[in-house]
């Protein structure tokens, strides 16, 4: 098969469909429509349709704009050039406000990733049918999650079906693994002709403009935690022993990661914190990855396969995650000598390796990295 080519010009509709279980656990998230059309660099469209709701993404004249009838706001940014940066930069943006879900971007991010996704390493799992188009299918096992590609046995090679599955447990009230969704491609044009006007969008009078859709969160588990005493803890640890945190208050700079083995952040955030704080092990610096309600032989498995050697605690009902406020994975905690939070990290970014470190050079300097908490 050949690379996918052409696709920075191109049309094509895809059908977002949402799984029973799923719509119920989220609350009746609809199936999505979403017209897309590119002319990049410098134009693309991408009109929804969700049940009732309806939005906009455009890029015209070197700005990004994101439009939610239902609030009449409208982001108007500085857009980037490359398609997969329009669409990164719309989430940042709140772009899934529009459309309800972030899920819903998905197709077009594979659109913009399939170059690369369709020539990694995955299983073959021979020719079938879809919707008449003869497919290769492909899959993909991505630590439990299940990604399922079929392309069309042609030389460009087009994407006409993704399928994403989640193993068992990753949904709350739902039983077995579940098919999160379903994305259908139809109608591929290559070579579209594009009418006078489709990438214009002018804001409707009256929408308010703003930088952003994402309203503003409430203040998180580190408004709490930074400059305080850490909450003590026992936990029993992957190798059989007991790990407390009174027994190293006094004696070490302690980063707690909290993670999971199917939490892709947490796999690409996991080897660096690793590698970071075995740089200053000797210099009185102890990491401890605190997984969050998985089996032993999961986790084993895992650290075998990605040829990690770190010490694991067992958060097994999740009950030092909770104390620490951990809503989202990974989240990596600081606790100087004295037992005091000095940095709480949510999610994984660029900088997290050169963050890290310059925390823990200072910790090491004798500086504090936060005033201490109001009692």
């Amino acid at each position: 098969m050949a690379t996918v080519e052409g696709l920075d010009t191109m049309r094509v509709e895809c059908r977002t469909l949402i799984n029973h279980q799923i719509r119920l656990a989220l609350g009746g998230m609809p199936d999505t429509t979403t017209l897309v059309e590119c002319d990049l660099p410098g134009s693309l469209r991408m009109a929804f349709a969700a049940g009732e709701a309806s939005g906009l993404i455009a890029v015209a004249d070197g700005k990004l704009m994101i439009h939610d009838p239902a609030a009449n706001r409208c982001v108007v940014v500085p857009a980037p050039t490359e398609r997969n940066d329009i669409i990164m930069e719309a989430l940042e943006r709140g772009a899934g406000a529009v459309s309800q879900s972030d899920v819903l971007f998905l197709p077009m991010m594979m659109v913009g990733a399939f170059e690369e996704t369709h020539t990694g390493p995955k299983a073959y799992e021979g020719l079938e049918t879809v919707e008449g188009t003869e497919c290769h299918h492909l899959s993909m096992d991505t630590m439990g999650t299940m990604f399922h590609f079929w392309v069309e046995n042609t030389e460009q090679a087009l994407p006409r079906r993704v399928l994403v599955v989640l193993p068992e447990g990753q949904i709350p009230d739902t039983e077995g693994e579940v098919a999160l969704f379903d994305v259908r491609f139809d109608g591929w044009d290559l070579e579209p002709t594009f009418a006078e006007g489709t990438f214009s969008f002018t804001p409707p009078e009256g929408a308010e403009i703003v930088e952003t859709l994402i309203p503003e969160a409430p203040p998180g588990p580190e408004a709490t935690l930074l400059g305080a005493e850490a909450p003590a803890f026992e936990l029993a640890t992957l190798d059989g022993g007991t790990l407390k945190l009174e027994d190293l208050v006094g004696k070490k700079i302690i980063v707690l990661d909290f993670w999971a083995t199917w939490c892709m952040p947490c796999v690409r955030a996991l080897p660096i914190v690793s590698r970071v704080t075995a740089e200053f092990a000797d210099q009185g610096v102890e990491f401890w990855a605190l997984n969050q309600g998985e089996d032993v032989e999961t986790i084993k498995t895992f650290l075998a396969e990605r040829k990690l050697d770190i010490r694991v605690a067992l958060d097994s009902a999740h009950e030092v995650g909770e104390a620490y406020g951990v809503e989202g994975i990974p989240s990596t905690v600081i606790i100087d000598l004295n037992g005091v939070v000095q940095a709480y990290h949510v999610g994984f970014g660029d900088d997290y390796e050169e963050t890290l470190t310059a925390e823990l050079e200072a910790l090491l300097a004798g500086e504090s990295l936060v005033e201490p908490a109001k009692g």
